[in-house]
C-alpha cells in the first residue's frame, strides 16, 4: 500500500496538496488541466523535489526522507528512458547492475524482462532501430528487472499514436497486476484513462476528485466534465 499522507509544498504559482491511498495491483491515472500539478505530484512522491509537510508511507514504511534510489520506486517519462549507445539487452540489464559485464550473470532475469514486454527479438538492436514503443518498452522491462515496488509513470506514451498507447497501457495493466505493483500513471487521454481502477483528478494543486474511474468518467462531477469536454 502507498499511502500520501497530506502532503503539501508551495511554489510561487501555486501550493500542491495531496492525500490519497494506492493498493496493490492497482492502477490510479493522475489527470487534469495544464499546470494543475501532476508532474509535481509525482516528483514529490519518487523524492525528486521536497515536500514541506505530510508524510509518504509505502509497505507502512515511512520513506519521506528517503533519496529517491532508496524509496523502492521507477519513473517513467515520455523520453530519454534508454541509452542509444547500448543494446536492448544491456539497457535492461541496468535494472539490476550498472556493471554491464554482469550480463552473464543476469542473463536468464534479463530475458525473462525483455520476453515480459515483447523484446526478446530485438535484445542485440540498439534503441535507434525501435520504434517509439518498442523503445519505452525498454524502460519497462528495467522496471521489471529492478524489482520496483511503486511505478511513476508521467505520460510516457505521449509521443506515440492512439493505438499504440491504449496497447502499451494494456502492457502496464497486464505487469501492475501479474507483479502486484502500485502504478500512477498521468496521461490526458480518455481511452486511456478507461484502462485504470481509479482516477485522481487535480485542479489547481488539489485533489477535485477521486475514485472508480468508470463511474466518473461516465457521470463526472462539473470540474471533471468540463475537462472532458475540452
Amino acid at each position: 500500500m502507498l499511502v500520501v499522507e497530506k502532503i503539501a509544498a508551495t511554489y510561487p504559482e501555486f501550493t500542491l496538496a495531496a492525500d490519497f491511498q494506492a493498493g496493490a495491483g492497482e492502477i490510479l491515472v493522475v489527470s487534469g488541466p495544464s499546470g494543475a500539478g501532476k508532474t509535481t505530484l509525482i516528483e514529490l512522491i519518487a523524492g525528486f523535489i521536497p515536500m514541506q509537510q505530510g508524510r509518504i508511507l509505502l509497505d507502512s514504511k515511512d520513506i519521506s526522507q528517503c533519496a529517491p534510489s532508496a524509496r523502492n520506486m521507477m519513473t517513467i517519462f515520455q523520453s530519454n528512458n534508454d541509452f542509444p549507445h547500448l543494446s536492448v539487452e544491456k539497457n535492461v540489464l541496468l535494472g539490476a547492475t550498472p556493471l554491464l559485464r554482469h550480463l552473464p550473470r543476469f542473463r536468464s532475469q534479463v530475458d525473462a524482462a525483455m520476453a515480459a514486454v515483447g523484446l526478446s527479438a530485438f535484445a542485440k538492436r540498439l534503441p535507434d532501430a525501435l520504434s517509439g514503443g518498442q523503445r519505452q518498452r525498454i524502460a519497462l522491462a528495467r522496471s521489471l528487472l529492478s524489482q520496483r515496488r511503486v511505478w511513476l509513470l508521467d505520460e510516457p506514451f505521449a509521443a506515440l499514436g492512439p493505438r499504440m498507447r491504449v496497447e502499451q497501457l494494456q502492457l502496464i495493466q497486464q505487469l501492475t497486476v501479474s507483479n502486484q505493483l502500485i502504478t500512477l500513471v498521468v496521461t490526458h487521454q480518455p481511452q486511456e484513462m478507461r484502462l485504470a481502477d481509479r482516477l485522481l483528478f487535480l485542479n489547481e494543486g488539489k485533489i477535485s476528485t477521486i475514485g472508480d474511474l468508470n463511474a466518473l468518467l461516465d457521470n463526472p462531477p462539473a470540474a471533471l466534465a468540463a475537462y472532458l469536454a475540452d
